[in-house]
């Protein structure tokens, strides 16, 4: 459709520096409020999250016997897909990492874990030499949800020669939000999650992280690790 000069002009004519401001800011007004209705789930847990007093201190991890029941729950309904669910915190000062809660689906993961367990011989590091794992991490303090090919992370070295149904691990940081981080939670995967089961790992996750950060980590104490 051709646009007459003429219709142009008595456009301009109307529009003046005050009309201009007006819609500049209506339309600031319009996407603000759509970015705050997309993300309002977020933004309210946020705010739950930082009304907690935090501590320079490592935070103790104690994982409550309601939240071992939630994890049982989750894992028993999702057998086929869910291996393993893995808490750890961590020692900046120390830069060590440490497993205080695993919960297990599959028997040679357990079998993995207790062999390591038992042939550790020093502290795990938490930031190493490898510039992919460390990046993992720095991923998951800035808040992000990461998942990747189980031979790609360090749990596969650490757990040889088990497990063997292991295809990948979901991580997600402790509480699930920047600016807070505790600790993080490791999901180990049969597959990789692709569509409606990478959406539904990616809310598991959060909700239990969000629930331990609530209620199973003592804010009160540092740790002594």
């Amino acid at each position: 459709m051709d646009v007459k000069p003429k219709t142009i002009m008595d456009f301009l004519k109307i529009l003046t520096w005050q009309k201009i401001i007006q819609l500049f800011l209506f339309f600031v007004i319009l996407l603000g409020a759509w970015g705050f209705w997309e993300n309002r789930i977020t933004i309210y847990n946020s705010i739950k999250v930082g009304a907690r007093v935090e501590s320079d201190e490592p935070f103790v991890i104690n994982i409550s016997n309601l939240t071992k029941s939630y994890f049982d729950t989750a894992l028993d309904k999702s057998r086929d897909f869910i291996s393993g669910i893995q808490i750890i915190d961590v020692n900046f000062k120390k830069n060590t990492r440490d497993t205080t809660f695993f919960a297990f689906n599959d028997v040679d993961l357990k079998k993995a874990y207790e062999h390591f367990s038992e042939n550790k011989v020093s502290d795990v590091p938490l930031f190493t030499e490898n510039e992919v794992n460390n990046q993992r991490l720095i991923n998951l303090i800035n808040g992000d949800f990461v998942c990747y090919d189980y031979r790609d992370t360090p749990a596969y070295k650490l757990y040889l020669p088990f497990p063997k149904n292991i295809a990948y691990i979901c991580s997600i940081s402790i509480p699930p939000y920047y600016g807070r981080f505790s600790g993080y939670m490791n999901i180990y995967l049969t597959r990789k999650p692709e569509g409606d089961e990478l959406i539904f790992i990616r809310q598991l996750a959060r909700d239990m992280s969000l629930r331990i950060y609530e209620n199973d980590i003592d804010k009160s104490k540092s740790s002594t690790k």
